[in-house]
């Protein structure tokens, strides 16, 4: 049989673990073969220091069943035949695992880019859907190694923390936010009287829940009164408001909450 041939026979009786309860059998195996045991486990995906990683040899001692309750008997495996898995991400959850031969190499990550941005007219949390919405567009097929946008808003000083991989997908979100931060049309500027009739609770109960809802969302404040003939609220608010404060009261004037 020449080279090729064996390399084939090799290849096509090679152990690749597939599910929990495989097992990867006494001898040296490459590292493919025992790290995709580490991805059954871990249920991650891996990258690799260097491409050619997958051929190192590993030398397993003893029949291993493929087990969350053989983790540490696995890395134990895999370190002591020079290989190293460490953690991409937050260590208590990971998104992937860098596998290298350096025991105290870190996995080559993108350095964090941080901007705080003030805003003008659009509230923080409406800022922080706007973003979360384009990130979610833009960044689903990240490489393992590389940082999703974290995006962090600041009612109390009507600001975005926003932290990026690079300084490009910074200017690319810096973009979106001020097309969006922009004063809002001239009818709607101004401030307007809105009336709510309470529907299922007495309206001094629900101007409370509203007032502490409202404090709670921070940006712009309102104004409500209790009319008790009616059982009504009369609430001033920016017109722009208006839709998520209707939204809350929807919410909040149920029978459930008397």
């Amino acid at each position: 049989m020449n080279s090729l041939g064996y390399c084939l026979s090799i290849l096509l009786f090679m152990p690749f673990p597939e599910k929990a309860g495989d097992i990867l059998p006494q001898g040296t195996l490459p590292a493919a073969s025992v790290l995709q045991g580490w991805s059954v486990i871990t249920g991650l995906p891996l990258a690799h220091e260097h491409p050619a990683i997958g051929n190192s040899p590993v030398r397993v001692p003893n029949p291993l069943r493929i087990a969350s309750e053989n983790r540490r008997l696995l890395e134990t495996v895999l370190n002591q035949s020079g290989l190293y898995v460490k953690p991409v991400g937050d260590i208590r959850q990971p998104r992937a695992y860098w596998v290298t031969h350096q025991p105290l190499a870190e996995p080559p990550r993108p350095k964090p880019v941080m901007r705080v941005v003030h805003l003008q007219h659009l509230e923080p949390e409406e800022g922080i859907r706007i973003l979360r919405a384009e990130a979610d567009r833009k960044e689903k097929n990240l490489d393992l190694l590389d940082r999703y946008s974290n995006f962090v808003a600041s009612p109390r000083t009507r600001s975005i923390v926003m932290t990026c991989a690079s300084n490009e997908r910074l200017r690319h979100y810096l973009k979106i936010l001020e097309s969006s931060d922009q004063r809002p049309p001239a009818n709607d500027e101004g401030p307007a009287l809105k009336v709510w009739k309470a529907r299922y609770l007495r309206a001094a109960i629900l101007e409370q829940l509203l007032s502490d809802r409202w404090d709670d969302r921070g940006g712009q404040p309102i104004r409500v009164v209790v009319n008790e003939p009616t059982n009504s609220l009369l609430i001033r608010i920016p017109r722009h408001l208006w839709p998520e404060a209707e939204k809350l009261l929807q919410e909040l004037d149920q029978r459930g909450n008397f």
